[in-house]
């Protein structure tokens, strides 16, 4: 539950409902204060709260981060929607936001997303962010979709500086798991052939998504799994038919060395050369390699269909 207090002005305080809940006395530090406009003429105070058990064995709301921005009234109101829906919450003390989410969605307010470092966002702030932008409709955004070209800009930019921190090079399943919601949200097409590519060549099972926040109607839509999954199994097929009939290939021919190249791939001695798992690698590349790690034999001289003695 987050709750908002505004002022119309900064010496004029005007009560819109927020209370500061505390739990035995302790409460979150002093709020921080975020100028969005230079010129403002409203604060608006943000209060993230969280669940705890108290000392009396019951669970208690507290506030675990807050935030002031200090924002222009009209750039608020030139988006009908999200003015109406905002300060309408606002009076009623219940408006449901993420500090750090807000903060990004005010900066677009202000055409000032300039002004937001990427690799200070987080992966949990973008799903928040995704959300605010469904529930106040940001430029006519859809279901889960942000149509905005500014936002959609800025996440392609934090998209590309996001992948390549360590800490998500890492981790990288988690990483490109938790990013195909987003990419498919802002539309993002080649980030999502990225991160569609990477869990279908590296997921072992069945694929699925990771949202690592508890915004659990944030997902997918089921046919777009069912699609990658189904392109996974296509793509199992493809290589061991492959596999399987090239290797047939090759001990259908009359080949002096045909055991040994088998062997050796077979057995994993070429594999460990390649360091590479088999369906990393084309069927016929993997024979030609073992089948040079073999003694030449009379195949070489004429050839093979799969082109490994040439």
């Amino acid at each position: 539950m987050t709750s908002v207090t505004g002022t119309a002005d900064a010496g004029i305080q005007e009560d819109l409902g927020f209370q500061d809940l505390t739990l035995h006395g302790q409460s979150a530090a002093e709020p921080r204060v975020i100028r969005i406009a230079p010129d403002f003429n409203l604060r608006i105070q943000v209060s993230e709260y969280e669940s705890a058990i108290g000392a009396d064995g019951k669970d208690h709301s507290i506030v675990s981060r807050s935030a002031i921005f200090e924002v222009d009234r009209q750039k608020l109101d030139a988006s009908e929607h999200l003015s109406r829906k905002l300060f309408g919450e606002l009076r009623e003390g219940s408006l449901d936001a993420n500090v750090a989410a807000m903060e990004i969605l005010f900066h677009y307010l202000h055409d000032s997303l300039e002004s937001v470092t990427a690799d200070a966002v987080s992966i949990e702030t973008i799903y928040h962010l995704i959300n605010m932008c469904d529930k106040y409709k940001v430029s006519g955004s859809e279901v889960f979709k942000v149509k905005a070209e500014e936002l959609k800009g800025w996440f392609v930019n934090w998209y590309n500086v996001a992948k390549g921190l360590p800490k998500n090079r890492y981790r990288s399943h988690d990483f490109y798991r938790s990013m195909l919601f987003p990419c498919y949200a802002f539309d993002h097409a080649q980030g999502f052939l990225e991160t569609s590519r990477f869990v279908i060549y590296n997921t072992v099972g069945h694929i699925e998504e990771r949202n690592p926040t508890t915004l659990h109607r944030l997902h997918l839509p089921s046919r777009v799994i069912q699609q990658l999954n189904a392109a996974r199994g296509r793509l199992k097929t493809l290589l061991v038919d492959g596999l399987i009939n090239d290797i047939s290939d090759l001990l259908d021919e009359d080949c002096e060395c045909k055991e040994d190249t088998f062997f050796h791939m077979a057995s994993g001695k070429e594999l460990e050369t390649l360091h590479h798992h088999p369906a990393a690698r084309s069927p016929p590349e993997l024979l030609r390699q073992a089948h040079q790690s073999s003694e030449p034999c009379s195949s070489e001289k004429r050839g093979w269909k799969l082109g490994i003695g040439q």
